[in-house]
């Protein structure tokens, strides 16, 4: 227990680092009537199948959710700004917080409430974000159990120009899944997603996966080689109009 204690604050730093060169994800709505994006197909998933179990719902005090994923068998990335109480003007704490993975209709596998959690130091919440804030909009939650060991944990890709092309050509597939507002007790999933460009130096995917209010934190997959990777984590919706 003690070389486990000594290591944990090496593995928060790594995760943090990890997570800071992760990209934040936003929803690209297009309102110009010429552009038109592909329809995306919607699906119930098996929560209790990876990599779907590796997704899971961050419940906050009982007042709302969000969705994390598991990068380790005790750390779950989410998105920093639902770690926030905009009722109480406060930030949440540790023990406010519970994941659940493997969550089907009033059914999970597993939980752990939340030790501890990291968030960056420079991310200003407001209730209408902008892009450079939403590029610091991660959080590292450590939870008190080590249930990816059972649930499993996704690896995280950068994306480089080879993998882009190979996502135009569908060589690869860009999938969404999470707990969305409308659909808050089963997990659902979207493919047939697109990018549509960078933001924010590279922090930042524009994307047009259908994604609603709890599917905040959720990860933007990555399907390739027979397997899945998280490439970006959802924070915000931006629309893009006409000039």
């Amino acid at each position: 227990m003690a070389e486990a204690a000594l290591r944990r604050p090496q593995a928060i730093a790594w995760l943090a680092s990890l997570a800071a060169l992760l990209c934040v994800a936003a929803l690209l709505t297009l309102a110009s009537p010429a552009v038109a994006a592909t329809p995306e197909r919607r699906v119930e998933v098996n929560a209790m199948e990876y990599p779907w179990s590796a997704i899971g719902r961050v419940n906050a005090g009982g007042r709302g959710h969000c969705t994390g994923f598991l990068v380790s068998e005790r750390h779950v990335l989410t998105a920093a700004h639902c770690l926030y109480n905009p009722v109480a003007g406060r930030w949440r704490g540790a023990i406010e917080l519970h994941f659940i993975a493997g969550y089907q209709r009033d059914r999970f596998i597993l939980h752990s409430k939340i030790a501890s959690y990291r968030r960056p130091k420079d991310f200003p919440f407001s209730l209408h974000p902008d892009l450079a804030a939403a590029s610091h909009d991660w959080a590292i939650l450590t939870l008190e159990e080590p249930i990816g060991r059972e649930a499993g944990w996704l690896g995280i890709k950068a994306l480089d120009g080879l993998m882009l092309s190979r996502i135009e050509k569908g060589g690869a597939l860009l999938l969404q899944a999470g707990y969305r507002r409308d659909l808050a007790h089963v997990m659902t999933a979207g493919w047939g997603c697109n990018l549509y460009g960078v933001a924010q130096g590279g922090r930042i995917l524009l994307h047009d996966c259908d994604v609603v209010q709890g599917d905040s934190g959720s990860p933007l997959l990555l399907f390739a080689d027979g397997k899945f990777y998280a490439i970006g984590l959802h924070s915000i919706d931006i629309v893009l109009k006409d000039k």
